[in-house]
């Protein structure tokens, strides 16, 4: 499951997280999901340093974790995260966080997103996260966690962050990403997938 930084990491963008007086309001929900995700993230990195010394270069892009590793000498994860809608050609794609424009909220991107599929039958869409490990003697590890789906006609819910009102995943009960609980979202979501796989990758490398 490994492959090059480059290969790996192109067509993913970071998907949202800047300060709250950039992107909205910050919820409990969202920093209850943030926290678990940076501890399987944690879980990640004390199997890589045994010493218990690790270094997160978290929702930072595969390009911030070679920088970090390099300067401490320690490994390090970084994960990047896009959304691809079929009949956009896969757009937002890398434009994922400012697809309305770089002082955009979520609630802007979602709407762009509405009006862009405006009468179109084919909604499918597809979440998708990279994450990229770096040694300090330049191996990398890269994986992938992915979560199918569909846009709904309009937002439903008031949970999580970024598109998740509007995604509705395949393999869910017809509810929104933003309709469900922090735990119900993490058991199908394509960063929790990404990361369940990297813990596998490592596994099995060790």
């Amino acid at each position: 499951m490994s492959d090059r930084a480059g290969g790996a990491a192109k067509g993913f963008s970071l998907m949202d997280h800047r300060p709250e007086t950039q992107r909205g309001a910050v919820t409990d929900e969202q920093t209850l999901s943030e926290n678990r995700l940076r501890s399987e993230s944690l879980r990640v990195l004390r199997r890589l340093n045994k010493n218990n010394a690790w270094v997160v270069a978290h929702l930072l892009g595969p390009n911030r974790s070679v920088a970090i590793c390099d300067a401490t000498g320690l490994a390090a994860v970084a994960d990047d995260t896009g959304l691809e809608v079929i009949a956009l050609d896969g757009a937002p794609g890398v434009h994922s966080a400012r697809w309305a424009g770089d002082d955009c909220s979520y609630a802007d991107n979602r709407d762009k997103l509405l009006r862009e599929l405006s009468g179109q039958a084919d909604r499918r869409a597809v979440f998708r996260t990279c994450v990229l490990v770096r040694w300090p003697d330049g191996r990398e590890l890269a994986v992938e966690g992915e979560c199918p789906g569909t846009i709904g006609e309009q937002p439903a819910g008031e949970r999580g962050f970024g598109y998740d009102a509007v995604f509705v995943p395949d393999e869910g009960d017809g509810r929104s990403f933003a309709e469900m609980t922090d735990l119900e979202k993490h058991a199908l979501s394509h960063r929790g997938r990404a990361f369940r796989n990297l813990l596998a990758a490592l596994s099995a490398e060790t």
